[in-house]
C-alpha cells in the first residue's frame, strides 16, 4: 500500500484491521493513525499468523501500537521475518517496534516472535501530566505473556516511561533467546534494559545490548545492560553498552540487571556502569544464584565506593538464599 492515509478508531492496519488467517509477504508505505487501540503498520490486531511483512510508513496511535501489528492474542500465534523501519509515536501503554501486546496464556503453544528486526524510532509523546502513561514500550514487543521471542535485532532509539526495553518493554512467563539490541534505550523513570525493562519468571539467554542504557530521573526499580528487572534466568548474556542512571533519587544499576531474583549463569559486562547504587552484575538481589560471571566494565557511584559491588552490589536480606560461585572482577573496575 503506497501514498496513502489511514486512519480510524480501534483496530486499525494498513491491510486489515482484524486478522484471523495468514497475511503474508506485505508490505506497508503509508502513514498509519488509531485514535485509541490497537494500532499497526500491516494489522491492528492478529489472532494467527503474519509473515514476511514490512511496514515503511509512520505509525502514529494509542494502546497497543506496533509496527507490524497492535495486538496479539488468543490461540497459537506466530510473527515472523518482519521488519519494520517506520518510526511509532504512541500516547499509551504497550508499545514496540513489531507487536504492541502480545498476551497469550499456557493452554497454549508454539506462539512466537521470530527473526524480527525493528529499525524504526519509538517514542511516547504524550502530554506532560500524563507522561506516567508510557510504559511497556519495546523494540520487538512492547509487552509480552507466554510468549517466545527468538533472533530478533533491534536498531531503533527507544524512549519511555517505565518498562522500557530494546527488544521487550515487559514479560511474563516468557523466552527471550538469541537477541540483540543496538541502540540507545532511555527510560524517564524506571525500569530499563537493553533487552527488557522488566522480566517476570522468564527466561533470558544468549542475549547481547551493545546500546547506551539511561535513566534519567531515577527510580528504585533497577537499570541494567540486559534487564532493568527481572525475576528467573539469565544466562549465556553480556553487555557492551554503558549503563546510566542519572537520577538523584534512583539506584539498582548493574552491568547485567539492576533488581534481580533468581539465577544469573555464564554472563559478562564490560560497559561502564554509574549510578547511586551499582555493580558489575546484578545491583539489588534477592534468593539469588549467579555462576560464572564476570565483569571489567568501570564501577562509579555518585554515594560512596561503599555502594559499589563488582559482582552484587546489595543482597535484601541475610535469610535469603545465595550461592555466588566462581565469578570475578577487576581490581581496577572501581568495586
Amino acid at each position: 500500500i503506497d501514498n496513502s492515509y489511514i486512519h480510524g478508531y480501534f483496530e486499525i492496519g494498513a491491510f486489515v484491521g482484524r486478522n484471523r488467517g495468514k497475511i503474508i509477504n506485505c508490505t506497508n508505505n503509508s502513514t498509519v493513525i488509531g485514535d485509541s487501540s490497537l494500532t499497526g503498520g500491516i494489522a491492528g490486531r492478529n489472532t494467527y499468523i503474519i509473515s514476511n511483512c514490512i511496514n515503511n510508513g509512520k505509525i502514529n496511535g494509542g494502546i497497543q501500537t506496533g509496527g507490524i501489528v497492535g495486538n496479539c492474542d488468543y490461540g497459537s500465534v506466530v510473527v515472523e521475518n518482519c521488519r519494520n523501519y517506520g518510526s511509532i509515536y504512541a500516547n499509551n501503554v504497550y508499545i514496540g517496534g513489531i507487536i504492541g501486546g502480545f498476551f497469550c496464556s499456557a493452554e497454549y503453544e508454539n506462539t512466537i516472535v521470530s527473526n524480527c528486526v525493528n529499525e524504526g524510532k519509538i517514542c511516547f509523546y504524550g502530554e506532560e501530566e500524563n507522561i506516567e502513561n508510557g510504559k511497556e514500550i519495546g523494540g520487538i514487543c512492547g509487552i509480552a505473556k507466554y510468549t517466545n521471542i527468538e533472533n530478533c535485532l533491534n536498531r531503533g532509539e527507544i524512549k519511555g516511561y517505565d518498562n522500557i526495553g530494546g527488544i521487550a518493554g515487559h514479560t511474563m512467563s516468557t523466552t527471550i533467546n538469541n537477541c540483540s539490541n543496538h541502540a540507545k534505550i532511555e527510560a524517564i523513570y524506571a525500569r530499563v534494559g537493553g533487552i527488557t525493562g522488566a522480566s517476570g519468571s522468564g527466561t533470558i539467554k544468549q542475549t547481547i545490548n551493545y546500546g547506551e542504557i539511561v535513566l534519567d530521573k531515577g527510580g528504585y526499580y533497577g537499570i541494567g545492560g540486559i534487564s532493568g528487572g527481572a525475576t528467573g534466568r539469565i544466562e549465556l548474556s553480556c553487555n557492551y553498552g554503558n549503563v546510566y542512571d542519572e537520577g538523584s533519587t534512583g539506584g539498582q544499576a548493574g552491568g547485567i540487571v539492576g533488581n534481580f531474583s533468581g539465577e544469573i549463569l555464564n554472563c559478562y559486562n564490560t560497559g561502564s556502569v554509574k549510578g547511586l547504587w551499582v555493580a558489575g552484575i546484578a545491583d539489588w538481589t534477592r534468593n539469588i544464584s549467579i555462576k560464572n560471571c564476570y565483569n571489567v566494565g568501570k564501577l562509579e557511584s555518585s554515594i560512596s565506593i561503599s555502594s559499589i559491588g563488582g559482582i552484587v552490589g546489595s543482597i535484601y536480606d541475610a535469610s535469603d538464599s545465595i550461592n555466588i560461585t566462581n565469578n570475578y572482577y577487576l581490581d581496577s573496575c572501581g568495586a
